[in-house]
């Protein structure tokens, strides 16, 4: 019956992530394209601090951008999953352009840089998911 729960456990947690992702995307293709912008980048800083990439409340977009790009290139040089990481740096350099662009040039977002940059955010949001799971301390063994 054990090997039943473990299935059982493993579709639900499936399922919720899928389900999450899926609201998540819905709720950001409602909002109003700027507003998606700005709560996609908002998603990544707080991802960042989470993961302890080096950020400061002060920081630009473009340092923050830096610190995650200096952060990913570590972590991927080290990791067996580098062909996987290997786009986020562009991903997030994407999102901060778009980002400084929308909120210093006064440029209003169409609906197509909108979903372009939801979808950037989707593919960028499990490559930070593994990058979670890759920047994990190893269990060290006790004495």
């Amino acid at each position: 019956f054990w090997i039943a729960g473990l299935a059982s456990i493993l579709f639900l947690a499936a399922t919720i992530g899928v389900g999450w992702w899926l609201l998540d995307s819905w709720r950001l293709e409602r909002l109003p394209a700027t507003a998606t912008i700005a709560q996609l980048f908002e998603h990544l800083w707080r991802t960042g601090t989470q993961l302890a990439v080096p950020l400061r409340a002060g920081h630009t977009p473009y340092e923050l951008s830096s610190a995650w790009l200096g952060f990913v290139e570590v972590r991927k040089s080290n990791s067996r999953w580098r062909r996987l990481l290997e786009p986020a740096g562009a991903e997030i350099q994407q999102l901060a352009d778009l980002y400084v662009y929308t909120s210093y040039s006064g440029h209003q977002v169409s609906a197509t840089e909108q979903r372009q940059a939801i979808r950037i955010w989707q593919r960028l949001r499990w490559r930070l998911w593994l990058l979670r799971w890759v920047s994990r301390p190893k269990n060290s063994a006790k004495s």
